[in-house]
């Protein structure tokens, strides 16, 4: 049985490109935050944080005011997932060491490949799911709060 396993771990990295290219990570339900968590924790002050650059978890944050019984207004946020439930998109040079750093992560469950190849997400793809899960009904600094915490740049190096 242990074999099995490690013959679903195989990947081909001869073709993928060494530059920084978004890839994205299925993790376990609702542990997107912690595999984030995870992946920081574990690069800081090795090797593998200069090649791990991003990591972005698509969770759109919504804010409205919700009138009370007793007739005042509360702030409340909404996390809302939908089609992007448990997904991870990151920003990494993908080798051997960081394929297999990546999953096995706590809270990882697979790194989306094709036919034994990592499946690289395009810039212009990753810009679009962050327009539509842009935070909604925030003022400015609590966006950019909201950013900080679905954006996590671990790597201030632009490729």
């Amino acid at each position: 049985m242990a074999n099995n396993y490690n013959k679903l771990a195989l990947i081909d990295l001869s073709q993928v490109k060494q530059k920084f290219v978004w890839y994205a990570v299925v993790t376990q339900f609702n542990h997107e935050e912690s595999f984030v968590r995870n992946v920081v924790e574990g690069a800081s002050g090795t090797f593998l944080q200069d090649y791990i650059q991003q990591c972005y978890i698509p969770i759109k944050y919504t804010k409205e005011k919700v009138k009370q019984k007793d007739g005042t207004w509360k702030d409340k946020v909404h996390k809302v997932k939908g089609c992007y439930s448990n997904y991870v998109f990151v920003k990494c040079i993908m080798t051997s060491d960081v394929w297999n750093f990546l999953r096995t992560r706590s809270g990882a469950a697979v790194i989306l490949s094709t036919g034994g190849y990592p499946t690289e997400i395009s810039p212009e793809e990753i810009e679009k799911i962050s327009e539509q899960q842009a935070p909604e009904g925030f003022d400015a600094d609590g966006a950019k709060e909201i950013l900080k915490k679905v954006n996590v740049i671990i790597q201030g190096v632009e490729s």
